[in-house]
């Protein structure tokens, strides 16, 4: 089950390319609507060199986002989804599975990173590794994890609709790629009412919340309409 382009998700049609774009598209213009609501009450400046150097950022952006989504997707909604795909009701494994995709999205905290005054080798390898797996106990708050794994859910929904990860894969590309280079373009000092808008990342904030909310409603709602055209 785990051999093969089809098996793994990556079989696509014409149509599952053109779904692939337009949700990549509507990644892109989630982190948009984001900036436009937040920077007008933010401070935040436009990088001096961007004139010279947008497009190695978009490109980079670019790559960085397929390389990120395309292995994030492979691993979460193929080979974790299958381990939970058998889940009765279906909602149980979707939610184990997003839970997780969660957890792993807290690195290892800069603070215990610093303390480590070790050279570099196997030790060092099982420090990281350690740091790694209590990083969200350090880093983490209720909101940003709900966030965080409500975006799971979406994209599990995504890929189990369409039986593919097809626009899983590209709404997730869409979104790393406009973070990385919102980040490159856009330096923001301040964020007032962060509980609000979020930070610079799209994972904190009760606006994140109410847009991935929003996403996992019109999933369910597509699920529906389409058992209820089935009988």
């Amino acid at each position: 089950h785990l051999k093969g382009w089809a098996a793994n998700g990556f079989s696509w049609d014409t149509l599952d390319w053109m779904a692939c774009f337009k949700y990549f598209a509507v990644g892109i213009a989630l982190l948009i609507t984001v900036a436009v609501v937040r920077l007008p009450t933010a401070e935040f400046s436009i990088s001096k060199e961007l004139s010279e150097k947008w497009s190695g950022i978009l490109i980079e952006a670019a790559l960085g986002a397929l390389l990120i989504a395309f292995l994030e997707e492979y691993v979460f909604r193929s080979l974790i989804w299958k381990a939970f795909s058998m889940w009765r009701p279906m909602i149980g494994g979707v939610v184990i599975a997003s839970v997780f995709f969660a957890y792993t999205h807290y690195k290892m905290p800069a603070e215990l990173w610093d303390a480590y005054n070790g050279s570099i080798q196997f030790s060092a390898g099982l420090y990281v590794a350690w740091g790694t797996l209590i990083g969200f106990f350090y880093d983490a708050s209720l909101l940003d994890f709900l966030n965080l794994t409500l975006l799971g859910v979406w994209l599990s929904l995504l890929r189990i609709r369409s039986n593919n990860l097809a626009r899983s894969l590209g709404l997730h590309a869409g979104i790393v790629f406009a973070l990385l280079a919102f980040v490159e373009m856009v330096d923001v000092q301040t964020t007032p009412l962060r509980w609000l808008f979020g930070g610079p990342g799209l994972r904190d904030g009760l606006l994140t919340f109410l847009i991935f909310s929003g996403g996992v409603f019109i999933e369910v709602k597509s699920f529906r309409h389409s058992a209820s055209s089935v009988q």
